[in-house]
């Protein structure tokens, strides 16, 4: 009995710390380690389900966010996106899948390292003559 309750603990411990691992191309469909551009790393936590995406050539972060479900459908928390060398390309604020906050998205441009534009995001239902809940 003792030894069947160990197993168990163990297995629990074991499942619970589990990270899942995809591989995705240049297009973000699922693929083999071998022609993957990114990896998606998501565990669990007390608060979701967090995803972090790399880029495999540089395994520096492509994208940090929580979900609220385990098939990595409703957003919900903060949402950063990043470019190859690590510059914030967007960011956003989720509640339930939908966009709460207004984010931006920068826009660098290829030429200068120093020159970008942040230009906000404005979700739909802020628009103005949009109904609203």
């Amino acid at each position: 009995m003792k030894t069947l309750l160990l197993f168990f603990c163990l297995f629990t411990a074991l499942n619970t710390t589990a990270q899942n691992k995809q591989y995705y191309d240049w297009e973000w469909k699922p693929c083999n380690p071998e022609d993957a551009r990114f990896v998606s790393l998501t565990d669990k936590t007390d608060s979701g389900w967090l995803r972090r995406d790399f880029y495999l050539s540089t395994k520096k972060s492509q994208m940090k966010g929580l979900y609220k479900d385990s098939a990595l459908k409703i957003k919900n928390g903060w949402f950063r996106y990043f470019y190859v060398n690590q510059v914030v390309s967007s960011q956003g604020n989720y509640v339930n899948g939908k966009k709460m906050a207004c984010g931006y998205r920068i826009i660098s441009m290829a030429s200068s390292k120093r020159l970008h534009f942040i230009m906000p995001v404005i979700p739909p239902q802020s628009w103005p003559g949009t109904a609203r809940d």
